[in-house]
């Protein structure tokens, strides 16, 4: 008597998500040939998706969206890699992810979640709103803080909560449930923000960042980092929101 062959269906249903977008604002020179990518010196985007079919819908928003060159993108496996310059290529993960997300109700990739909950402080223009762009990997532009916001694991504060005495007790009353707080200062203001020993009004670590730099000399750059260590911060970065400079360190420091 034969015996009845069974057939097994598998089926795999995926959600749909944007599952990675990350931009490699200022990857080594040798990352390049490694994986496959012509090495033209500019940032590199890289996206994941699912439905991998998705990728292809990714790859057509981002390469139209900003002066981008499609380095790879796969159907199979929902991978989307685009090379450029890095203002570009942060348009172009941006226009992808929005489509995705806004128009066509993928869910977006989860935040990181092993950042340390985050307070920024500064005086007003240091460029806080911007890195907190950068860090989110989200578009860079303009905006002005009104009033304190908060972003994810990062606390957002109008700089005039900084020069104006009457606001800073807002600044200790935020701090409160922050794992660290990071004080701005831009290389391209000359007098400081901070009073002598401002960072022991707070009960939680400090970390000094000079921001703007590719917008000052060497000697504005030291100036900055010097106010900021009169003010407490023993420890001090330097970094560019907008060229990337500094980011990867930066983002070392907060993971």
């Amino acid at each position: 008597m034969a015996t009845a062959k069974q057939r097994i269906i598998q089926e795999f249903v995926p959600g749909k998500q944007v599952t990675l977008a990350h931009v490699l604002s200022n990857p080594d020179d040798g990352l390049h040939p490694k994986i496959g990518l012509p090495n033209n010196g500019g940032a590199i985007g890289i996206m994941t998706i699912t439905p991998s079919e998705a990728a292809i819908i990714a790859a057509d928003v981002a390469t139209k969206a900003s002066t981008v060159e499609l380095g790879f993108v796969d159907r199979f496996s929902g991978s989307l890699v685009v090379l450029g310059r890095l203002a570009d290529v942060e348009a172009s993960i941006s226009a992808a992810t929005d489509v995705l997300c806004d128009e066509l109700g993928f869910a977006p990739a989860p935040p990181d979640p092993h950042m340390k909950r985050l307070l920024m402080i500064g005086g007003v223009g240091c460029g806080k709103t911007t890195l907190m762009q950068r860090l989110h990997g989200q578009e860079i532009r303009y905006a002005k803080t009104e009033t304190i916001t908060a972003e994810d694991e990062v606390v957002d504060t109008p700089g005039e909560y900084l020069e104006l005495p009457f606001y800073k007790h807002a600044l200790r009353l935020a701090s409160f449930d922050r794992e660290l707080v990071v004080m701005l200062a831009s290389a391209t203001v000359a007098e400081s923000r901070y009073p002598p020993g401002f960072a022991t009004f707070f009960t939680v670590p400090v970390l000094g960042v000079v921001t703007q730099i590719d917008r000052a000399g060497p000697d504005a750059v030291e100036a900055a980092e010097a106010h900021l260590r009169l003010a407490g911060a023993t420890e001090v970065l330097r970094v560019s929101a907008v060229t990337g400079e500094g980011m990867a360190e930066l983002e070392a420091r907060l993971a």
